[in-house]
């Protein structure tokens, strides 16, 4: 995957220069008083039309990427507590294979990491209803379609780029501005708060696409989980629509 390599190029090129750092600012200290989170820039807010938790409070300002050089270099600074070691006149690290540390590293984060903090949780009482006796299905549908409409107009193409997921982020919040405004028969209302809740998770997912340039890692984590929740959009879109008059 592109991506993969991409980021291996950046972490792995980046630890001599993270442990020169470290070992800068740290000396001989332990790696836990040294090998201290970096501070960095937000990437782009989840979105907040409906639902403020767990997901869409949360800034999101830790740098995967940076927190993952910030591991390989505290493994690197647990084999050197005193810096590099000089062999035949060069400094050196203690380790087998520091590519290969990348990788085994960049492999276990990928198995291990928890991105749950990008599905926020719709409820119904977060919608506005429609609680009159009979409300008009075909008039919702109606509605409904031209809604989403902006949504389900994404196509990633041969060759999809940062830039082409910040759109696909720009289209998931004008659908969310608009279902916002849309009002719900009550009877459906759990199922349009499971299809929200599912757009916004896309549209999460999107937004930290957008930010590869400047947090590679967690693009690539979000790549991982895409799959899924497309699949998963699509199923409550369906259930959602089978509701409805043709």
């Amino acid at each position: 995957m592109a991506m993969k390599k991409k980021i291996t190029l950046i972490v792995g090129g980046g630890i001599l220069l993270i442990f020169f750092f470290l070992i800068a600012i740290g000396g001989s200290k332990s790696p836990e008083a040294a090998a201290t989170p970096s501070a960095t820039e937000p990437i782009p807010q989840t979105a907040k039309v409906f639902s403020e938790t767990p997901a869409t409070n949360e800034p999101l300002a830790q740098n995967a990427t940076l927190n993952l050089s910030d591991k390989i270099a505290k493994q690197l600074l647990e084999k050197n507590p005193n810096g590099p070691s000089l062999l035949n006149g060069t400094p050196s690290i203690n380790a087998k294979n520091p590519q290969a540390l990348v990788e085994q590293i960049i492999q276990q984060e990928l198995a291990n990491a928890d991105m749950s903090s990008l599905r926020p949780v719709v409820s119904v009482s977060e919608l506005k209803l429609d609680t009159s006796k009979d409300p008009s299905l075909a008039a919702f549908r109606d509605e409904f379609v031209k809604a989403v409409t902006p949504f389900f107009s994404l196509a990633t193409g041969p060759n999809p780029t940062p830039a082409l997921f910040a759109s696909f982020t720009a289209s998931a919040d004008e659908t969310l501005v608009a279902l916002k405004d849309l009002k719900t028969p009550a009877s459906l209302a759990p199922l349009m708060a499971k299809e929200i809740e599912l757009i916004t998770y896309n549209r999460n997912i999107f937004a930290a696409v957008a930010n590869a340039d400047n947090d590679p890692f967690r693009a690539l984590l979000a790549l991982q989980i895409w799959g899924n929740a497309r699949q998963e959009f699509g199923e409550a879109h369906l259930a959602l629509m089978a509701k409805l008059p043709s």
